[in-house]
């Protein structure tokens, strides 16, 4: 492809010898001087791989640093997992840039196992530094690319690199290239748009030339990728076309051009401007389809062949026909998921049972089929036998709820008003047995090789007319209200229009057999292109901002021009790698005024041009003019359309608008220079990129995560900000208007709302959204409201006769996982960062159970990157750090505080110095480890005892959970060789009961393992109580004590005496040998036999006194033909074994 910057002069507006309109000439190279190819070799070449290296050091300095997933990674790179896997998903965006990723993951080796979950730290088998580096590589592309577009339209060297640098040093769109996401190849493919469309203006004087058709197609091309990526492509589309609209006008205003170029121009822009950016967009969906094969729920809106076609689909084995007794799920007409009923009701109308269009698969879209008629019949009052034909009356039957789907003329549809209301009514009302309780069943286009007259699933798509009523079972479009109608579906009876058609997408008959349904189904490529691209417009047009809800990470065109709210990335706690999409102020600030006031110039300096005070050389405001128009009509172009979208956006949507007002400040600065300061124009493009670098610097420790990590930070303290949900009352965060809705008396009523609702949540799940909604209230109030925090603690914690009647206790014990969270919000509120508070808290009854409530939560969570343990975690810590978990746990704690003690070890590991330790470790806690140590003794021995007859599985699994977590807490405190600390473990008898229960697990461990899987098997407990309880493994406690004694006897010599008191030296030296259910026991005793022996002469003298016993048989020995011997001294020696000694009797 020619890519020649600087050609023929540009032509006046008033050149009527507009050459590029008549017959094309190819340019000789004699031509001009300025018609040669200077890109391919010269300076242009290598200032542009000069500019694509130093982009790359921005792209890529440090891009693995951060080892876990982040932002949109968790959606990105888990839909190119999908891909490598082959796994059917819906996503709003085009599969062009989505594809690139899974390539990146291809190529680094992925194999799709990894889920991409928000936070979570990349495993070994994940190379995201390749795949970040590879998305990177778009990011990298745009110096070159930039520089290209500016040398095309005419600006010289210096200042086509200065505006390349104004795009390598702008932070925002170096952070968004840095991971994995679609962002970088979109801005990519719009750049390379960009430059296709200026070398394609470039030739506008020579017509039909190679170089001309290469611009074209590669314009063409490049459109089809940029649209392929994301929709917001279209713009860069749209300019494109605009582009073509005009050149086509100024071509039918030249009455020189005869009409057969005209239309060959009309003829080439359609086939490279329409023709190749459709077929490139289309292509990419058809790999989609190629590649994803396995079936996902989410294809449930695809057409019911191309569902059934899926491997692993549950839809292609389906009994055949529809018959009376059978269960169907119905799919509704328009994307409204299935018919749907649930037991609440409409707030008004009939005030019946809803009837809603439901996405998702549940139990309440199983309606039972009931034929009542054949066709040209009446109807009777009950069911008769048969199969399902066009034109029979049938009744439908909701499964769950054991009503009949009825249509009522006389009320109107609670949204629609033009459409009569849906409903359900009980079997025994008197309207289940009226007219308006059957359907007509009225086959409509089956599929031909269903086209039988009887209804299939999949495949014969049925018109529902009500009998009584006259009118079709219809999806409104409309959406109910989130109060009462969940948002779902209205569903509703149509008058006016026969359109509406359902299918049967699920059939269950166990009298039938199966049959493959997926063959006997048509399929169309187009059909289903066109599906998908509907289902992404309305999904993204779903994506609408919940105003109800605070979300500091969205943000409104308005705020992007002046930068006025950078957004935040990853989570900002002291322990994480912090990335923040902040652009460069210098840079966004004067694009942003370019932008802004080239209209103004514009308008002015037409004015000047046309009273002729103007004094420009000939033809420079043309060239000036086209140049200027490009790049500002597409800032404007990917800017102004986000003033009028309703869905939600976010800073990085401005980034391609970003990009040519950037090119734009550089092309303003270069004429402005040339026009009124020609004798410094060349000053100005190093002045620019040295101020450009300097702001990139010193906003790139948000951009490089080059920001100071504090591993010993604690739990993050804006945590809760993000996790509120903010409800009408959410303004309640002002300090004012707490003050004054607590002197209101609002604080009352919430609190009152709660215990309400959450009393009566398991007969009406909506009480317990609202009570969820009130916790969530009462958290915000609470925020850094001393006055009311000290009112919550006294009044429903330390005065509160029954706990269970608790604020506190209400929302922590509901059903609800959201009123869990505002619970656990609500307490951490109210004790975070008050020592006063949270030991009032802890001393009594109330506070007592609600923090081992929270504790219980927290061990049961599986997930450690979930927000809800995140929170549970922070409540426990509290108590932690004031010294109020010993008075928790009490001197005498009962076996089921493992949720407690599972915080504390994650506590110790998160906070390891021997100044936490110490400081958690008062004389209460180590009491309570103690007291626990000894219960488990007891209960083991108990198991031992009677072989488990007498002992309840979930005592077992709670006692082996909490010595588990008891253990893990004492062998971080006891690490530290701190004296003190280890004084007071010496002082709490924890010594003693250690030793006692590895006494009793040497030498009863086998029995005690088999008494407890006795009771595991009778007890027949459930797969996740096995996973917790872990009663297959008490191996490991001994490891676990073994390893406790060794650091506490490390240069601590009562310690060592105490242990050889109480016979834990014997212990040790027992376990100083192979064992096959744990072979690393023995280098665990070694090491504690040292630290037992470390500078104590009684007891190397104790151990120098132990004789020989025996000596073990062992097999490998023997297999060589030697075995050991013990002498009358007690040394050990080794013989040859007789070789004539005839083998043992097998």
């Amino acid at each position: 492809m020619s890519r020649n910057f600087n050609d023929a002069k540009p032509l006046l507006p008033g050149n009527k010898s507009f050459a590029a309109y008549p017959a094309a000439r190819e340019p000789t190279a004699s031509r001009s001087p300025y018609m040669r190819n200077r890109w391919s070799a010269g300076s242009d070449r290598v200032i542009a791989l000069v500019l694509t290296l130093f982009c790359g050091i921005t792209r890529l300095y440090r891009i693995g640093r951060r080892t876990s997933c982040a932002w949109d990674e968790s959606h990105f790179g888990k839909f190119g997992a999908f891909y490598v896997r082959g796994k059917f998903f819906m996503d709003v965006h085009p599969p062009a840039a989505k594809m690139l990723v899974a390539l990146s993951e291809v190529l680094a080796g992925h194999n799709g196992t990894f889920e991409f979950k928000g936070g979570e730290e990349y495993p070994a088998y994940v190379n995201y530094v390749f795949m970040r580096g590879f998305n990177a590589m778009f990011g990298i592309a745009l110096a070159p690319l930039a520089y290209l577009t500016c040398r095309l339209l005419r600006l010289p060297p210096a200042f086509a690199a200065m505006a390349a640098l104004f795009v390598t040093f702008d932070n925002a769109i170096t952070v968004i290239s840095r991971f994995i996401l679609l962002d970088a190849p979109l801005l990519a493919f719009t750049a390379l748009a960009l430059a296709m469309l200026a070398g394609f203006y470039r030739q506008h004087a020579r017509p039909f030339s190679s170089s001309w058709w290469q611009w074209l197609f590669g314009m063409g091309v490049a459109l089809g990728l940029v649209a392929s990526a994301k929709w917001v492509g279209l713009f860069a589309v749209a300019l494109a076309g605009a582009y073509t609209i005009y050149e086509l006008w100024e071509m039918f205003c030249e009455p020189r051009l005869q009409l057969g170029a005209y239309a060959k121009h009309w003829a080439a822009r359609m086939a490279a401007l329409i023709v190749v950016p459709v077929g490139i967009y289309m292509f990419w969906f058809w790999i989609h389809f190629a590649v994803l094969t396995n079936y996902d729920a989410s294809a449930a809106f695809m057409p019911m062949g191309f569902q059934a076609r899926l491997k692993g689909s549950p839809l292609a084995q389906q009994p055949y026909e529809v018959t009376t007794g059978s269960a169907i799920r119905l799919q509704a007409p328009g994307g409204a998921g299935y018919l749907h009923s649930h037991v609440h009701r409409y707030p008004a109308g009939s005030m019946r049972q809803q009837i809603t269009g439901y996405g998702y698969a549940d139990g309440n879209n199983v309606w039972g089929v009931e034929r009542r008629a054949p066709a040209g019949d009446t109807a009777g009052a009950t069911a008769i036998d048969g199969r399902i034909e066009h034109g029979d009356i049938i009744a439908l039957r909701h499964n769950s709820t054991d009503t009949y789907l009825i249509a009522d003329s006389a009320f109107a549809a609670p949204v629609s008003s033009n459409f009569r209301e849906v409903s359900a009514v009980g079997v025994n009302r008197t309207e289940a047995a009226g007219s308006n309780a059957l359907w007509k069943v009225e086959i409509v286009n089956a599929e031909p090789k269903m086209a039988d007259g009887v209804v299939h699933p999949l495949g014969t798509p049925l018109r529902l007319r009500n009998v009584g009523s006259n009118c079709v079972l219809a999806s409104t479009g409309a959406r109910l209200d989130k109060n009462w109608g969940w948002g779902q579906a209205e569903i509703a009876c149509s008058t006016n229009s026969d359109s509406y058609l359902w299918t049967v997408e699920r059939h269950i008959n166990d009298a039938q057999p199966k049959r493959d349904i997926g063959r006997m189904l048509s399929s169309s490529f187009l059909r289903e292109f066109a599906v998908l691209n509907r289902q992404m417009w309305l999904t993204n047009n779903a994506l609408v901002p919940d105003h109800d809800k605070h979300n500091v990470l969205e943000s409104g065109p308005a705020s992007w021009l002046f930068l006025k709210y950078p957004m935040r990335m990853v989570g900002w706690d002291d322990r994480s790698v912090k990335f923040l999409e902040i652009g460069n102020p210098i840079l966004w600030w004067a694009a942003a005024v370019v932008s802004l006031l080239f209209p103004v110039q514009t308008l002015y300096w037409m004015v000047c041009q046309q009273r002729g005070v103007l004094r420009w050389p000939r033809g420079t405001f043309r060239a000036y003019y086209e140049g200027a128009c490009i790049l500002w009509g597409g800032w404007f172009l990917h800017y102004a359309p986000f003033f009028a979208m309703g869905r939600v956006t976010y800073l990085h949507h401005f980034l391609p608008a970003l990009y040519f007002s950037l090119l734009l400040l550089a092309y303003q600065m270069y004429y402005w220079s040339l026009w009124y300061a020609p004798r410094r124009m060349y000053a100005v493009p190093y002045a620019a990129v040295a101020v450009a670098a300097l702001v990139f610097w010193w906003f790139s420790p948000l951009t490089n995560d080059d920001l100071d990590i504090d591993p010993q930070a604690g739990p993050r303290s804006d945590a809760l900000s993000d996790l509120c949900v903010f409800v009408r009352n959410a303004a309640a965060m002002d300090r004012a208007n707490q003050t004054a809705a607590d002197e209101a008396g609002i604080v009352n009523d919430v609190i009152q709302t709660i215990q309400t609702m959450l009393r009566c949540e398991a007969t009406y799940p909506e009480a317990s959204q609202c009570g969820a909604v009130a916790g969530q209230a009462l958290s915000n109030l609470a925020t850094s409201n001393s006055r009311l925090q000290q009112r919550l603690v006294e009044r429903e914690l330390r005065d509160c006769l029954e706990p269970i009647e608790s604020v506190f206790w209400y929302l922590l014990a509901s059903t609800n996982p959201k009123t869990n969270l505002a619970g656990q919000m609500v307490v951490l509120n109210t004790i975070k960062h008050n020592r006063a508070l949270t030991e009032t808290l802890c001393a009594s009854e109330a506070g007592q159970m609600l923090v081992s409530k929270v504790g219980k939560m927290f061990s049961k969570r599986e997930d450690d990157k979930d927000d809800a343990k995140t929170i549970m975690y922070a409540v426990v810590a509290e108590t932690i750090e004031h010294n109020c978990l010993g008075t928790l746990l009490t001197d005498d704690p009962e076996l089921d505080s493992y949720g407690l003690l599972d915080v504390l070890a994650v506590y110790c590991s998160e906070n390891r110095s021997s100044t936490t330790y110490s400081q958690i470790c008062d004389p209460g806690l180590l009491s309570a480890l103690s007291s626990i140590i000894a219960k488990c003794h007891d209960l083991l021995c108990q198991v031992w005892q009677a072989s488990g007859d007498s002992v309840e599985m979930s005592a077992i699994v709670e006692a082996y959970l909490c010595l588990t977590s008891a253990l893990s807490v004492l062998i971080q405190i006891t690490e530290d060789a701190d004296p003190q600390l280890a004084a007071r473990v010496l002082d709490s008898q924890v010594v003693h009961h250690v030793i006692r229960l590895l006494g009793l697990l040497s030498q009863h461990l086998p029995r005690i393992e088999k008494a407890s899987k006795r009771v595991n098997d009778n007890a027949n407990v459930n797969a996740n109580t096995n996973k917790q309880g872990s009663i297959s493994h008490l191996f490991m406690f001994k490891r676990h004590l073994i390893q406790i004694i060794g650091n506490i006897a490390y240069y601590n010599k009562p310690a060592q005496d105490l242990v050889r008191e109480l016979d834990g030296l014997a212990l040790v030296l027992d376990h100083m040998r192979i064992d096959d259910n744990h072979p690393y026991i023995k280098e665990y005793a070694v090491v504690a036999l040292k630290s037992l022996l470390l500078n104590n002469p009684e007891n190397q003298e104790y151990v120098q006194k132990m004789e020989t016993q025996s000596v073990a048989d062992d097999p490998e020995m023997a297999r060589v033909g030697v075995q050991p011997s013990l002498s009358a001294s007690g040394r050990v020696s080794l013989k040859k074994m007789d070789s004539d000694k005839p083998d043992s009797p097998e």
